[in-house]
């Protein structure tokens, strides 16, 4: 998960409007999912990860590439002894003054607190693209970072042409090429084709190619995969990936076929479902020769959840004041304390996994003690949104019965 949070997350939530005058426009954006495998009869647990945003941040996962503007995340996995998430990886993001992130620090859990692990380094030109990318890792024994690898990216109008993939060599205290991308694209300007080199012997060789087609909508129907045979000098083929597509241009299937010399077998199916055009849940099944689709222990699915956010031109700050949830899950009654000694006046919606506002209450200045009844709402997990002026705070919360 080196500097990238991989989008497993707690499966606990799916937010509503934020507090914000409706004239203004609502946004989405991925803060939490969950990632099951399958053990050979039923789906189990296995990772999580949770992320907070500022502001108009955008996480998108549903464009390429994916946009995840997180101030911070933390990633989990399952203990099936405790039934519980254990801490396992943390990532923190840096901004410039253009809103790119600048750098993003990683930290590894020790099993009491967070270690730092590595960080990359980025830099933009003035149209927001990326130029570069250096990931350091930490050094326990200097105290100090030492260089790793690095990515340099280069466009022509504003579209990736080519990125290269470098190593550090600290012999030579420099870079050491290591693997390139060239891209080509059509005249709808989607990418066309992508074509994979490894350095060797001072020059670059071809490794893999793939080229992509698109149907009358400009939605990617196939890519095909290509192996180079450095023999013949040729690409062949290697595998073939199917796209299809709902009514709504959401796509729904992705097939992957082998090829076995004269033709594509099937591979692996991914099944997706989309909810308001996002990403919902996505899971995947491989082929039995038999001739049919099942689940196998290398089977695993992703739950995606999202909360809502009103873009604007006044950042959302996080809540400073000190807010406590209790009990966690509850049964008939939510507590919250707020410390209200500046004697703001707090709003408070907890809202169930489809996006409806089940509660919506005001608190009263300087008050800093309130409940919620819960008795009647279903058991299932809710997010609880708490806001006052621009800053605001997400609490997630569980109701049994």
């Amino acid at each position: 998960m080196k500097n990238k949070i991989t989008l497993l997350f707690t499966g606990i939530l799916l937010c509503a409007n934020t507090f914000q005058a409706p004239a203004q426009v609502t946004h989405r954006r991925v803060i939490d999912a969950l990632q099951e495998h399958y053990d050979g009869a039923i789906f189990q647990k296995s990772d999580s990860t949770h992320i907070n945003y500022s502001g108009s941040h955008e996480g998108n996962v549903d464009i390429d590439p994916p946009v995840l503007q997180y101030d911070n995340g933390i990633s989990y996995t399952w203990n099936s002894g405790t039934s519980s998430w254990t801490p396992a990886y943390r990532a923190t993001s840096t901004f410039d003054a253009n809103d790119d992130i600048v750098k993003q620090v990683s930290e590894n859990w020790n099993g009491s607190s967070w270690d730092v692990s590595s960080q990359t380094i980025m830099t933009y030109d003035a149209a927001h693209n990326k130029l570069s990318s250096v990931t350091q890792n930490w050094n326990t024994g200097t105290s100090s970072w030492v260089n790793s690898y690095r990515t340099m990216y280069t466009y022509t109008s504003n579209q990736l042409t080519t990125a290269i993939d470098q190593n550090w060599n600290s012999g030579t205290s420099s870079w050491d090429n290591s693997t390139k991308y060239s891209y080509t694209y059509n005249l709808a300007g989607k990418k066309a084709e992508m074509v994979r080199q490894n350095w060797s012997g001072g020059s670059w060789k071809n490794d893999t190619k793939e080229t992509y087609s698109y149907n009358s909508n400009n939605q990617l129907t196939t890519t095909l995969s290509l192996l180079w045979n450095s023999g013949t000098s040729t690409w062949t083929n290697y595998n073939r990936t199917t796209n299809t597509y709902d009514a709504n241009n959401d796509p729904v299937t992705m097939i992957q076929e082998s090829w076995n010399g004269s033709s594509y077998d099937n591979n692996q199916k991914t099944t997706i479902v989309f909810t308001q055009h996002q990403r919902t849940m996505f899971e995947n099944q491989y082929w039995n020769t038999g001739g049919f689709w099942e689940y196998t222990t290398s089977s695993y699915r992703a739950t995606y959840y999202y909360q809502s956010f009103t873009a604007t031109g006044v950042a959302n700050v996080p809540l400073q004041a000190k807010v406590d949830v209790y009990p966690v899950p509850a049964t008939d009654k939510l507590n919250i304390s707020i410390d209200n000694s500046n004697g703001k006046t707090y709003s408070l919606m907890l809202t169930d996994m489809s996006g409806h506002k089940v509660r919506l209450q005001e608190s009263p200045a300087y008050n800093n003690a309130l409940s919620l009844p819960v008795a009647d709402l279903p058991a299932g997990n809710y997010i609880l949104s708490i806001q006052t002026g621009n800053s605001s705070a997400v609490k997630h919360v569980a109701i049994v019965h």
